[in-house]
């Protein structure tokens, strides 16, 4: 005579052998284009996010402190001494960047999309005039070359150079997802090659990242090229 318990005891029972540990259950990432919001609470958010918020940033980050964007100008036309916010503004901008193009997968936009790839262009100019692909608009803008990445008596703390350089891995590879356009994508893989080539065990350079970002930015633009 079998009993509920020894029934539910069955039931729990792993189908593997015995004394074997079950498989894990590996959980599946779901593409954002394959997500659909659509409902009272979230659905209009979404919308005011997308129509006014996404611009609102944009401008804020334009005019603030004389202009965060224009730091890019700065470095093309090397103005050293000169830049408008904090060190960690670059990243703030890519990750705005990274957050429209969210929005753009699941709905283009020609004038946002113009909007961003103007931005995109002084990025990519004012990385073009360093020979290693360098590109954080505080540290070349208000220090000497030796204090990159915080080496040298800088601080990456205070600078944010790692931080910086992930958000720019981030926002090259979901714009280029969302529309296909290469040019961050470029940009920001020929840093994370510097960063290869820089950091690392001796004789490359103990720096060690203050934000996770970078290490994610990392798996991100692995993932993509692989």
């Amino acid at each position: 005579m079998q009993t509920d318990s020894d029934a539910a005891s069955q039931s729990m029972a792993p189908s593997s052998a015995p004394g074997a540990a079950p498989p894990p259950h590996r959980l599946t990432a779901v593409p954002i284009r394959q997500v659909t919001l659509d409902d009272p609470f979230w659905s209009p958010k979404l919308g005011l996010w997308r129509e006014v918020t996404l611009s609102d940033c944009f401008t804020k980050f334009e005019s603030d402190h004389g202009g965060a964007i224009g730091n890019f100008d700065l470095v093309r036309d090397h103005q050293a001494g000169r830049h408008a916010g904090t060190p960690w503004y670059d990243g703030l901008i890519y990750e705005m960047i990274r957050g429209a193009a969210d929005f753009l997968v699941q709905q283009r936009s020609p004038s946002l999309e113009a909007r961003i790839d103007g931005y995109i262009g002084g990025i990519v100019a004012a990385q073009a005039e360093d020979p290693d692909g360098y590109i954080n608009t505080w540290t070349q803008s208000m220090l000497p070359q030796t204090q990159r990445w915080g080496m040298n008596d800088g601080d990456d703390r205070y600078q944010h150079d790692v931080y910086n350089a992930g958000m720019m891995i981030e926002a090259g590879v979901h714009y280029y997802r969302a529309t296909g356009r290469p040019a961050l994508l470029k940009a920001a893989t020929r840093m994370a090659d510097l960063m290869c080539k820089v950091i690392g065990p001796s004789p490359r350079a103990n720096v060690v990242p203050g934000h996770s970002g970078p290490e994610e930015a990392l798996v991100a633009l692995y993932r993509l090229y692989r």
